[in-house]
């Protein structure tokens, strides 16, 4: 892969470290955006869940572990995207999740 070729999981594990890290390191503004949630500490604490998992994704230098990292990837989005799915159309999330 050249230098200035997307790398795909990279910004999805760049993605996983923003999005988890906002709602601990600022949840007003992360409340702003998604709406008011009832438990707070759950939020932080799947924040950091999702934080974790954006650092088990950043691809290494020596690429052995890549092949792992991306059917990691790829069930963790699904699983991500299927809850997401869910609450969305059960009205217990906010729209913006998708």
């Amino acid at each position: 892969m050249a230098t200035t070729d997307v790398d795909p999981l990279r910004i999805q594990a760049l993605y996983y470290l923003a999005t988890g890290i906002w709602p601990i390191v600022h949840l007003r503004s992360f409340y702003a955006v998604t709406g008011a949630k009832r438990e707070g500490w759950l939020v932080q604490t799947f924040g950091a869940v999702v934080a974790a998992l954006g650092l088990v994704l950043l691809p290494s230098r020596t690429g052995g572990a890549r092949r792992v990292q991306e059917q990691f990837a790829t069930a963790a989005a699904t699983a991500l995207v299927a809850g997401e799915i869910t609450f969305v159309t059960r009205r217990r999330i906010s729209l913006i999740y998708l």
